[in-house]
């Protein structure tokens, strides 16, 4: 299924997109475990969480078609814990309007 060009694009920007919320949880982590501040980290870490986390669940459950969403198949599992993640984090957009007002208190 791979080796269709749009199915194999998907699959790329899903694989970037798990890489990016690593990469923002490592980065979080780092700075917590060294007593450093890291709230717009963390508020970074739970965007992307939410939003490329949505994107990866969706494309999982696209590319596996009807079984996607047959319960007997864990890929809906991915979906559904992707919306729990998102509405327990306050979704994307609650992420990036806190990092907006971290953003906005640094002095010019």
């Amino acid at each position: 299924i791979g080796s269709f060009q749009a199915v194999a694009q998907r699959l790329a920007d899903g694989y970037i997109d798990v890489k990016g919320v690593r990469l923002t949880l490592d980065q979080a982590a780092w700075r917590l475990s060294e007593d450093l501040p890291a709230t717009s980290e963390v508020a970074t870490a739970a965007f992307w969480a939410a939003d490329a986390g949505h994107r990866v669940a969706h494309t999982a459950v696209h590319v596996h078609g009807g079984v996607g969403i047959d319960m007997d198949h864990p890929v809906h599992r991915y979906f559904i814990t992707a919306k729990q993640t998102e509405f327990a984090l306050g979704g994307a957009t609650a992420q990036l309007r806190l990092i907006g007002r971290d953003l906005a208190e640094i002095p010019a």
